[in-house]
């Protein structure tokens, strides 16, 4: 038995919804919704593209086996709107600050997070070790910062912006 396990996925989509995490998170960096800074928050991200190759190699490699958990690396909110700004420039109001630690258990509990949440996760660096999928599935990473603009793209030829 082989399972799949994926971080947070980005990239460039099959179809115009928008109602996926992915996509309502990309729009949130480029409405002003997070404007004045993001949480100090970690997300262990891989590209939808990887995790495809990942399932079908699952399928198909006799030597597949074992529990995977499929991430790239990780990257924070900031470092996403980086990307994205690196990219877009001032043409969205990306944001460029992350908000203090000590400020989010103030303003947290407004956006949905605990005290608990912001103790345990806000400014937590998370690291994942994905050399088993890549030895196991054969998966070779694709570059994150193609996989954020590409998304991103995508958004914007789709007309979700």
């Amino acid at each position: 038995m082989v399972t799949i396990n994926p971080g947070f996925v980005f990239g460039p989509s099959l179809s115009t919804r928008k109602d996926s995490t992915s996509i309502d998170f990309m729009l949130s960096m480029a409405n002003g919704k997070f404007k004045t800074g993001v949480a100090g928050l970690f997300f262990g991200v891989v590209d939808v593209r990887d995790v495809a190759i990942a399932h079908i190699n699952a399928g198909f490699l006799a030597k597949a086996k074992g529990r995977h958990i499929l991430v790239a690396n990780t990257l924070s909110m900031i470092d996403i709107a980086k990307i994205l700004r690196d990219k877009y420039g001032n043409k969205y109001p990306f944001p460029k600050s992350v908000v203090p630690k000590f400020l989010m258990y103030f303003v947290g509990p407004f956006l949905g997070f605990n005290w608990q949440y912001v103790s345990d996760n806000i400014g937590i660096e998370i690291k994942y070790d994905n050399s088993f999928s890549k030895e196991n599935l054969d998966i070779n990473y694709r570059s994150l910062n193609d996989t954020i603009t590409e998304h991103f793209d995508q958004i914007i030829k789709d007309g979700l912006l």
